[in-house]
């Protein structure tokens, strides 16, 4: 952030209360889940305990899996139709860092006026990746793993709207 301390060692004033806003709009930006209450479908499940659901439970310590590794021929989706459309700039996407990182290509599209629009697509996610996208009003969103080293383990979907209205 190059805040860099004062002769004396201490952060300037200054520095402390931009920091302070600075992390104040994060929180404001990441404080609604628009994606919470979405009704969800999956390509396939591995058990019980690995549902879609999981990934807007709010617990990091719960993951969707789905019941076979994700192929470019097969990928493995979960669809979330949200509870009412929304405008999104941001998507959330976490793997269960804990169980390792597992995603080599993934792809997020939205269904704007009935039909899919690809938002973004990426190589990798890990422990936390946001796609800051175009802003579009959406009613669905799907999220399709293209490939992975192992089983992917999806820990949270998020759907957010960042800049102001």
């Amino acid at each position: 952030l190059n805040v860099p301390p004062t002769s004396d060692g201490l952060f300037h004033d200054t520095d402390v209360a931009r920091l302070q806003q600075f992390g104040d709009r994060v929180a404001r930006s990441f404080a609604t889940n628009l994606a919470a209450g979405a009704t969800i479908s999956a390509s396939s499940t591995s058990g019980r305990t690995h549902q879609g659901a999981c990934t807007i439970d709010g617990d990091p310590d719960t993951f969707w899996m789905p019941a076979r590794p994700a192929l470019p021929s097969a990928p493995a989706w979960l669809e979330l139709a949200l509870a009412a459309p929304a405008r999104v700039d941001v998507i959330e996407l976490r793997e269960a860092i804990a169980e390792g990182q597992h995603v080599a290509n993934y792809r997020v599209l939205g269904r704007a006026g009935g039909a899919w629009k690809t938002l973004s697509w990426g190589t990798t996610i890990g422990a936390r990746k946001l796609d800051r996208v175009d802003p579009v009003t959406i009613d669905a969103l799907r999220v399709e793993i293209l490939s992975a080293f192992a089983t992917p383990k999806l820990a949270a979907i998020g759907a957010y709207r960042t800049a102001p209205a």
